[in-house]
């Protein structure tokens, strides 16, 4: 490997759930590597699911569209559950990709300020609504950082806006910022 040792150490601390420091090191260092460099360190972050730090660093890198890059920029995984619930709730699997990317970067376990939780980022009191609108148990609830109960959610409930609000734009603004909001600025 060509990295410095702060990157690698960075990735050797997220590896073992170090994150706080993990995150200090890894922008610390990123902020003084080549293109090279950085192209490397996101693919290794990447390798390690750690596509937060992909992302933003291949974000850094000039390009003409490398193929390579693009992957870094938008990766897939969960490859299996996002094509289940695509076809179950018939959304497309790049919408879903699109929205987890913007939500959590993939982080199964982000949780925003607003008490959003997982890929999807479901407010628990929605994602009990969805519950019971697709017959499963209550308790199903505890369990919204599980990538497949996740996205089962947002993607349901992406349909079900989808089918209330007939428009994209809409439908996108009410996910990300609620009904009440989207009611007020239209």
């Amino acid at each position: 490997s060509n990295l410095p040792v702060g990157i690698e150490r960075a990735l050797h601390l997220k590896k073992i759930n170090l994150n706080y420091m993990a995150s200090r090191e890894w922008n610390f260092e990123i902020l003084k590597l080549s293109d090279d460099q950085i192209f490397d360190a996101a693919i290794r972050a990447n390798n390690i699911n750690w596509f937060i730090k992909s992302i933003s660093a291949a974000q850094k890198i000039q390009t003409d569209n490398n193929i390579e890059i693009l992957n870094l920029l938008y990766p897939l995984p969960y490859r299996k559950t996002v094509a289940k619930y695509s076809k179950k709730f018939n959304i497309p699997e790049s919408l879903i990709y699109a929205i987890i990317r913007q939500e959590s970067r993939f982080n199964k376990n982000a949780r925003s300020p607003a008490n959003a939780k997982g890929l999807m980022q479901i407010i628990p009191s929605t994602g009990r609504w969805i519950l019971r609108q697709l017959n499963y148990k209550s308790r199903t609830i505890k369990k919204i950082y599980n990538p497949n109960i996740n996205v089962m959610m947002g993607t349901f409930y992406l349909k079900h806006l989808s089918n209330k609000l007939d428009n994209l734009i809409f439908t996108l603004a009410t996910y990300n910022a609620g009904v009440r909001n989207v009611s007020k600025w239209s």
